[in-house]
């Protein structure tokens, strides 16, 4: 027969079990859904390179500028200033350093 103290940490013993489940659910949750913020936020930083790119080159000059402008998704027409551009990307570096950060502690609880 057990005494109190073993059933209460038998007890405590499984209710750990329970958390490291949930913490590990959790985590593979939080893994699917930062993956695809971090590639949102890949493809947001790829315009914003290209439009880098086409307005360090002097804007749109030729029909194959314009092309390009209108396949990367904006309005050639209202390109931003290579300041807002730079402001953008670096927000967009920050924010996904974070996002991996994050990731890789999620990671590492799902592997314990």
């Amino acid at each position: 027969s057990q005494s109190f103290g073993e059933t209460i940490a038998a007890v405590v013993d499984e209710l750990k079990k329970v958390q490291a489940g949930v913490d590990k659910t959790a985590s593979e949750l939080a893994i699917q859904r930062l993956t695809q913020e971090i590639e949102e936020l890949d493809q947001q930083y790829a315009v914003l390179l290209n439009q880098r790119v086409l307005v360090e080159a002097g804007g749109i000059k030729t029909g194959g500028d314009l092309l390009k402008a209108v396949k990367a998704g904006y309005d050639p027409w209202e390109l931003p200033g290579i300041e807002q551009l730079t402001e953008q990307m670096d927000r967009i570096t920050k924010l996904s350093r974070k996002k991996n950060a994050e990731l890789e502690k999620h990671r590492q609880i799902v592997s314990l």
